[in-house]
C-alpha cells in the first residue's frame, strides 16, 4: 500500500523491486480490515455486512434444517397449532 500526500490527481506510480514491478489495486486486505484508496473503510463495512447477512442465513438454515431432522426422527414433537392462544375463534 503506497501511501501519498498529493492531493491532486495523478497517474499510479511505476514502482520496481527485485523480482519485477508492483501493481496498483483498488483495495487490499491488511489483518482482516479491507484497505481502498481513500481509506475510507466504506467498501470495508459493506464486505462485513454481506458477511454476516450470509452467516447469519446460514445458522437460520442450519437451525431449521436441525428441527427438521429431530422432528421426522421423533426424537421431539412440534407443538400442536392453537387457534385460540392467537385470539381467534374457533368455528366448527
Amino acid at each position: 500500500m503506497l501511501f501519498c500526500q498529493l492531493r491532486d490527481l495523478h497517474s499510479d506510480p511505476t514502482l520496481f523491486s527485485a523480482k519485477g514491478t508492483i501493481t496498483v489495486v483498488k483495495d487490499f486486505k491488511f489483518f482482516g480490515i479491507i484497505l481502498d484508496l481513500k481509506l475510507s473503510l466504506l467498501f470495508h463495512i459493506r464486505y462485513f455486512r454481506v458477511e454476516c447477512r450470509w452467516t447469519f442465513s446460514m445458522v437460520c438454515l442450519g437451525v431449521y434444517i436441525l428441527i427438521l431432522y429431530l422432528c421426522f426422527n421423533k426424537v421431539i414433537d412440534l407443538p400442536k397449532f392453537d387457534p385460540s392462544r392467537f385470539g381467534q375463534t374457533v368455528v366448527s
